[in-house]
C-alpha cells in the first residue's frame, strides 16, 4: 500500500515542526507537543486514553484509494501531505481507554488558500461515512 510507512510520514512531520525546519504557527507547534506529551502519558492510569496506531494507519490507507476528480491531480490517488497525515493520525488513532470510542469527535482546520481544504474535508466526510464505527 501507498501509505504502509505513513508513521515515518508523521514522524518527519512532527521532527521537521520541532526542530523548526518546517514553519508551523503557534497552534501548529501546540498540536505537536500534545501529540508527543500524550504519547508519554498514555500508559499512566491518570490518562484517559491510548493511541491505537492500527486505526491511525487504517484511516490514512483509505485516502490513496480515493482519485482526484478535478484540478490539477485529476484520476491521481489522493496522497496526503504530511500536515494532512498528521491530523487524520491524531484524529483516527487517538481512542478512549474505557470504551474505545474516538478522542477527538471535531476538529477545526485553517489553512490557507489553494491547500487542499475541500478534497481532505471531502475524503475527510466519506472516511467518516463509510468506515466510522463506533469502537
Amino acid at each position: 500500500m501507498i501509505t504502509r510507512c505513513i508513521d515515518s510520514v508523521v514522524e518527519a512531520y512532527v521532527d521537521d515542526v520541532q526542530a523548526g525546519r518546517r514553519v508551523a504557527g503557534r497552534l501548529e507547534v501546540d498540536a505537536v507537543a500534545r501529540y508527543l506529551d500524550d504519547l508519554r502519558r498514555q500508559d499512566s492510569d491518570d490518562f484517559p486514553y491510548r493511541f491505537e496506531r492500527r486505526r491511525a494507519e487504517s484511516a490514512c490507507e483509505f485516502f490513496p484509494l480515493l482519485k482526484h476528480g478535478d484540478g490539477e491531480y485529476v484520476g491521481q490517488p489522493f496522497i496526503l501531505y504530511p500536515w494532512q497525515a498528521f491530523i487524520v493520525w491524531n484524529l483516527f488513532g487517538w481512542a478512549r481507554k474505557d470504551d474505545g470510542l474516538r478522542r477527538f469527535r471535531e476538529a477545526f482546520i485553517s489553512v490557507g488558500r489553494g491547500n487542499g481544504k475541500t478534497p481532505f474535508g471531502a475524503a475527510l466526510m466519506l472516511l467518516l461515512f463509510a468506515f466510522d464505527s463506533p469502537a
